[in-house]
């Protein structure tokens, strides 16, 4: 079973920027708001573990499978008899914009009972999430 879903914005911001942004994991709790705490135990590189944990949530554990700076990111979730992707693209534009892509991908013989949750929360959020993400690049960009 697979279930997916993917997304773009633009972010105007070069590709660089967009990148050193992204892979600061202390920038993350910028669009996942105070609340949530990520924990990385090394450097943004393949192989690496990441923990998220949000307030009243177990914690979630995740590894980055593949890190090819600035152009992709993979970041692996392992979930009871699934596994959850989410693959970044970042495509240098014109004009020193860069075109962020998410694509999720759930798959495994567990993952349809995961699927209700993707739908929730994911499916709706995914666009509001990264219109904030191309925002506070841009406010980052300002800043240095």
């Amino acid at each position: 079973m697979t279930w997916e879903l993917k997304h773009s914005v633009i972010a105007e911001v070069n590709r660089q920027t967009a990148w050193a942004f992204y892979s600061n994991i202390d920038n993350w709790r910028r669009i996942e708001g105070e609340s949530t705490q990520f924990e990385i135990d090394g450097p943004f590189q393949t192989g690496t573990h990441i923990t998220a944990k949000a307030h009243g949530q177990d914690p979630r554990h995740s590894t980055l499978t593949e890190v090819e700076p600035p152009a992709r990111v993979v970041v692996q979730m392992d979930l009871n008899e699934a596994v959850l992707r989410f693959t970044w693209t970042f495509e240098e534009l014109p004009d020193n914009r860069t075109r962020l892509t998410q694509h999720v991908l759930l798959e495994g013989p567990g993952a349809q009972e995961y699927v209700p949750i993707m739908e929730e929360y994911l499916s709706r959020n995914i666009g509001k999430g990264m219109d904030k993400l191309a925002e506070e690049m841009a406010r980052y960009d300002k800043t240095k």
